[in-house]
């Protein structure tokens, strides 16, 4: 299963991200190459292969440890995309959210909702499916680069790591949603894209139990 870095972990963790900010002036592919050395150096190749899911290798048990793996990719210039939610039962509508969500960036993180954190949203008989099962679905979908596990019931803190380019809400949202000053505050934008009627879970799920299934 996943591993949680420990207290010592998460300091050299912090450090990592302070050096990061070091590099800018090197040109991308010595920024690569310099971002690859910290983030090893910060929480160790074992640790980044212990918490990845054994199944899928783009499953990371924090936003921390997405964030070192994708770290090498966007010093060299790659832009990055993130969303969240619960994933409970993956349908149509997910996957053209996703595949419009990718279509803004050249690398898609998604943050998955603990189950506590589902729980907490959707009420004590979900989630369906347990974090881990959620997280290996998603990330197994070509457009997803990687995927992690939060426990807040918003965003913010993760986006306070992985500072996207873009940060994607499906839905009607007004412009001062809680994300955007997070996002905003280190150069990225806030997209909302059009979630797709008929889809949803609950709906899904009622469909089933009226089937008797």
């Amino acid at each position: 299963m996943f591993h949680s870095p420990n207290v010592f972990e998460i300091n050299r963790l912090i450090e990592f991200f302070r050096k990061r900010d070091a590099y800018h002036n090197h040109g991308m592919r010595k920024r690569a190459e310099i971002s690859h050395k910290f983030a090893f150096a910060a929480i160790g190749k074992n640790h980044i292969l212990s918490a990845m899911a054994p199944a899928n290798p783009r499953v990371f048990s924090t936003a921390q440890l997405a964030n070192a793996h994708i770290l090498p990719l966007r010093a060299l210039g790659k832009t990055l995309v993130t969303t969240n939610g619960c994933f409970d039962l993956l349908h149509a509508g997910h996957i053209r959210y996703l595949a419009e969500a990718a279509t803004l960036g050249d690398l898609l993180v998604v943050g998955i909702n603990s189950d506590a954190s589902v729980k907490r949203l959707k009420g004590p008989a979900r989630p369906l499916q347990n974090e881990y099962d959620r997280a290996l679905i998603v990330a197994s979908l070509a457009m997803v680069d990687a995927v992690f596990i939060f426990g807040e019931e918003d965003p913010r803190a993760f986006l306070e790591i992985l500072r996207p380019d873009v940060h994607v809400k499906g839905g009607d949202y007004p412009n001062d949603i809680i994300e955007k000053p997070v996002v905003e505050k280190y150069g990225g934008r806030v997209r909302i894209v059009s979630l797709y009627k008929g889809f949803s879970t609950s709906s899904m799920v009622s469909k089933i139990r009226s089937a008797g299934g």
